[in-house]
């Protein structure tokens, strides 16, 4: 059914949709019901679950982010993702079988491409995992200010380095931010070789973020120079630690409504 408003019509005439748009006319025609094939559903079905762990991705570092990403990140995550998932699901089972390379992909993804980690980092963070399932971050030291490059007014800065883990099969997930963090002084030539080490339990999803806050004094405050044209913010790593998970470990894992894939 159409109906006239002022000089527009808006609604449904036979096969074809009428609306008003920035105060002009547009018609589109009316999508017939289309049969889905098997593999077209498994297609769909592979993509909601990649989808549904990108958001929560962006929910749980949302604390490091502060909403300051480009409007791209969401669809540029999506399609890493969504690779990843492809790849790793066993056509004849359906079940995912993730590898301990599987979500390389998302290393070094930048949350704002307006701002990428590595343009103010200017040296790369290395993160290594062994058999032992024990993860070392490690930072050179750093030549301040040619290979940490301060933003605007910026007179202090501060390089953290957060953690996500995720046990896909459980629905579960555990965030600690800032796992380890250093402040650095725009005055000052050097900073040494930081380094920290932390286990993860078997079987589970490591995301590991590192962010840089710039911040300067006025008076008695601290004002943030990061905002949503710049916040330095990336994925260092992705990588599934070793074993199955045995669920005896003594974290405080979390239910994640995200991952309830059933």
């Amino acid at each position: 059914m159409a109906r006239v408003t002022g000089k527009h019509i808006t609604g449904v005439l036979g096969p074809v949709n009428l609306r008003r748009y920035r105060r002009k006319q547009t018609m589109s025609i009316r999508a017939e019901k289309i049969k889905q094939t098997a593999a077209t559903i498994r297609c769909s079905n592979t993509f909601g679950k990649a989808n549904l762990l990108v958001q929560s991705i962006r929910e749980r570092f949302s604390f490091c982010t502060r909403g300051f990403y480009d409007g791209t990140m969401y669809n540029r995550m999506n399609s890493v993702m969504s690779m990843i998932f492809y790849e790793s699901r066993e056509v004849s089972t359906m079940e995912f079988a993730f590898s301990k390379k599987s979500f390389e992909k998302l290393a070094d993804f930048d949350f704002n491409i307006k701002s990428p980690l590595l343009h103010s980092l200017r040296i790369k963070p290395e993160v290594s995992l062994d058999d032992n399932n024990l993860v070392t971050i490690t930072l050179d030291a750093i030549k301040v200010p040619a290979q940490l490059k301060f933003q605007g007014k910026s007179t202090y800065c501060k390089i953290a380095f957060n953690l996500l883990i995720y046990s896909l099969k459980g629905s579960l997930f555990k965030g600690v931010s800032d796992l380890f963090s250093v402040i650095v002084s725009k005055d000052q030539k050097n900073l040494e070789e930081q380094m920290f080490q932390f286990k993860v339990p078997n079987g589970c999803l490591c995301l590991v973020v590192c962010y840089l806050d710039f911040w300067y004094n006025s008076a008695e405050y601290q004002i943030l120079e990061n905002n949503p044209a710049f916040n330095p913010a990336a994925i260092i790593a992705a990588i599934v630690s070793n074993g199955e998970s045995e669920g005896n470990d003594d974290l405080k894992w979390r239910n994640d409504p995200y991952l309830n894939w059933s």
